[in-house]
């Protein structure tokens, strides 16, 4: 399979170019990391993801603007996109408080999980965290921690493996040959900056054997959203997207098409047909607040 592809999307009017290449011990959030970590690709990659969760208002999830408003909380900063969300979180109860307001300082510390390993349940802002190769990950209190290292070796595998995977640098968590999870150092794929992983030589090489079009949807299922594009399936033919499937931009979304002759489907149609071909946005799960509100 070759290595480097290069690739020129159309968007709107415009074109788009790029080019495609083939156990320490506890921390408690108060320490947090160091503050100057090694810039190396796991630690990029999962402060990528905690980041994320640090940017955003605790209780609407959406990002904090200019216009911010903040409150202290168990001794913390927490910033909110504007006071009336910081009025919805003084009327919270004491609970609820520290699991919404740790999801924001948590993601500012770069843990990875939001909920513990051995409950479930969504990490409090006093959560336990430990650093695991380079990974920050965290537990509802020590306790669970120590009951996480009384699991066999392959339990607790099983449930770091898609954080290790993740952390590395790797866009996905299983096989797209064998659909098998995949662990830590396991062969992989580069295409520029996304890395596709695979459970073994053995599938990673059943998967270079396969036809060009099949490799390239593949790839294109996990390259393409990685670039922002919201669908991986055509909305005119309803095939697969492709490493090379023009890409427009619609109301500042961007919507892939399997080929040129889809294109040009696409470009006869109006601004509003054009539209109503973007996916529908997936519901999303209830956050905890959600939950609170709805048993009052």
């Amino acid at each position: 399979m070759p290595r480097i592809l290069t690739s020129i999307i159309p968007i709107g009017l415009g074109f788009l170019g790029f080019t495609l290449a083939g156990c320490e011990g506890p921390q408690t959030p108060g320490s947090g990391p160091a503050a100057s970590p090694t810039s190396t690709t796991t630690e990029v990659a999962t402060h990528y993801v905690a980041n994320r969760r640090a940017s955003e208002c605790p209780v609407s999830h959406a990002p904090i603007g200019s216009q911010q408003s903040a409150r202290r909380f168990a001794g913390k900063e927490i910033l909110f996109r504007s006071e009336s969300e910081a009025a919805s979180f003084d009327e919270l109860p004491g609970e609820l408080k520290r699991i919404v307001a740790g999801r924001q300082y948590l993601g500012r510390l770069g843990v990875a999980n939001e909920s513990c390993m051995i409950t479930a349940r969504p990490l409090p802002i006093d959560a336990h965290v430990v650093r695991i190769d380079a990974v920050h990950l965290g537990f509802t209190n020590e306790e669970h921690w120590v009951r996480f290292n009384e699991l066999a070796e392959a339990d607790r595998m099983e449930l770091l493996a898609p954080y290790l995977v993740r952390a590395s640098g790797i866009e996905n968590t299983h096989c797209p040959q064998t659909g098998e999870a995949l662990r830590p150092g396991g062969p992989t794929i580069g295409i520029e900056d996304v890395v596709i992983g695979f459970r073994d030589e053995a599938a990673r090489e059943a998967f270079e054997s396969e036809t060009s079009n099949h490799r390239s949807e593949t790839l294109a299922a996990f390259v393409l959203p990685s670039r922002g594009v919201v669908n991986t399936t055509c909305p005119i033919s309803s095939k697969p997207l492709r490493l090379d499937s023009p890409v427009f931009e619609v109301n500042g979304t961007l919507i892939g098409v399997r080929n040129i002759s889809a294109a040009r489907t696409f470009k006869r149609m109006t601004a509003t047909e054009q539209a109503q071909l973007l996916p529908k946005a997936p519901p999303t799960a209830p956050t905890p607040i959600d939950d609170w509100r709805n048993a009052s």
